[in-house]
């Protein structure tokens, strides 16, 4: 069943004065957020909402994937009735409240979901990282041949990893292309933070991990190892043909 066609017939039966009494309930209870950004494995971003709780001060915010609200139901209905004092009942009224943030827009832009679930200084650099070489990427990407063509030069930034291989929007960076795009200088301070980088970036999923021993991969094409970096919408680019030798 469609995620659309649920929320119709949870709307089946529920009067607005009851949805009005819900919303007031609500206000006194809960401040809800949504929030709408990547998460790993998602080929596209997702929808996630962040709780806080009025109840008490000392109650942490919490973000639950709406995917997980909707299937995991039973679940999440104790945990937010536990964090937030909802009655089980009212657990359809909150789905159509967040149906209505999507209609009226009121949604808030984030990176990186994974990193809002999961604060911490290394996922906040890491993000904040990776949509820097993100950026430098998607400028150069004319730079970038693809893995099919076969015309890969030792001269070259990197190139993107077109076959069923590697799934979609993959683009594979040599080593020096990785320094460069990130402003550091090649020397064993750097070698080890970027060990730590990677780590982080496997985490938000940003970064294939192709072994358990390393974070880059050999391709004999190009007879080196290379970083696999996820690019978003690296598919419109090459439909679009703004890719070199498309």
């Amino acid at each position: 069943m469609e995620k659309s066609e649920r929320f119709e017939q949870e709307k089946r039966g529920i009067s607005s004065s009851e949805v009005k009494t819900f919303e007031q309930e609500l206000a006194g209870q809960v401040n809800i957020k949504l929030i709408y950004g990547d998460y790993p494995n998602e080929p596209n971003p997702v929808f996630a909402v962040q709780f806080q709780s009025k109840l008490t001060e000392d109650q942490p915010t919490i973000t639950i994937l709406e995917s997980e609200l909707l299937t995991n139901t039973k679940e999440k209905q104790l945990k937010l009735i536990q964090h937030c004092g909802l009655d089980i009942n009212q657990y359809h009224h909150l789905l159509m409240h967040i149906n209505e943030l999507k209609k009226n827009r009121c949604i808030t832009m984030v990176p990186s979901i994974y990193a809002v679930m999961n604060p911490c200084a290394e996922f906040e650099e890491g993000v904040e990282l990776y949509e820097k070489l993100h950026g430098n990427i998607q400028s150069q990407i004319h730079h970038y041949p693809l893995l099919s063509t076969g015309t890969f030069q030792p001269n070259d930034l990197g190139m993107i990893l077109n076959t069923k291989a590697y799934g979609q929007n993959v683009v594979a960076v040599t080593t020096d292309t990785l320094y460069k795009l990130l402003d550091w200088d090649q020397n064993s301070e750097n070698k080890n933070r970027l060990q730590n980088l990677c780590e982080a970036w496997v985490d938000l999923g940003y970064l294939i991990k192709p072994s358990k021993e390393r974070y880059n991969k050999w391709i004999p094409l190009g007879k080196q190892r290379f970083y696999l970096i996820k690019i978003r919408n690296l598919e419109q680019m090459l439909r679009r043909g703004d890719t070199k030798n498309e």
